[in-house]
């Protein structure tokens, strides 16, 4: 419909031939399809040598049904500064798994999102002291989630056992 009110039929015969690129289009597309196509923001991880690593994307969809998990004040709306992302999840050398998401948003207000998961889900394990970015949220098989936010930017590994991989992931992002 968004399409036929901005260029009739021709519109949406165009819009079969070059469908929406990213989840954000699909959900926004009075915004971010029409009448000038957003396109994502390119995310670039180092390319894992584990076995079985897998990479990919998650897009604004999936972010939207993370913060609703989260309970994240902005609910839905938590998602919609999407800039772009990327996640690789391997294998530890004893066999536990980490996940690596580095994610850009539109301002650092969108970006803030994060901060409010990591204070929802540190205060679901008791002792973990919610203020404190780089003691990281224990798990329950004994790895931890750390997130950092720097501007617009969010860094997070999930299933580490230090803040060491967040340092790493933070320097090998690249944002294009």
């Amino acid at each position: 419909m968004t399409a036929y009110e901005h260029g009739g039929w021709a519109a949406v015969k165009r819009l079969y031939k070059h469908p929406p690129e990213s989840t954000e289009q699909v959900l926004h597309p009075e915004t971010k399809l029409f009448p000038t196509r957003e396109l994502p923001h390119k995310v670039s991880l180092a390319e894992s040598k584990a076995a079985g690593a897998t990479s990919d994307v998650l897009g604004e969809l999936s972010w939207q049904i993370y913060f609703s998990q989260w309970k994240v004040a902005a609910g839905q709306r938590g998602s919609g500064g999407l800039a772009g992302d990327r996640y690789v999840v391997s294998a530890s050398k004893d066999g536990h798994l980490i996940g690596q998401i580095a994610t850009l948003w539109d301002s650092e207000a969108d970006a803030q999102h994060h901060d409010c998961v990591r204070r929802e889900r540190g205060r679901a394990v008791p002792g973990t002291d919610v203020h404190d970015p780089a003691a990281g949220i224990a798990r329950p098989d004994g790895g931890k989630v750390f997130v950092r936010r720097n501007g617009e930017k969010v860094f997070i590994v999930d299933g580490a056992s230090d803040g060491h991989a967040l340092d790493a992931l933070a320097r090998s992002a690249k944002f294009n």
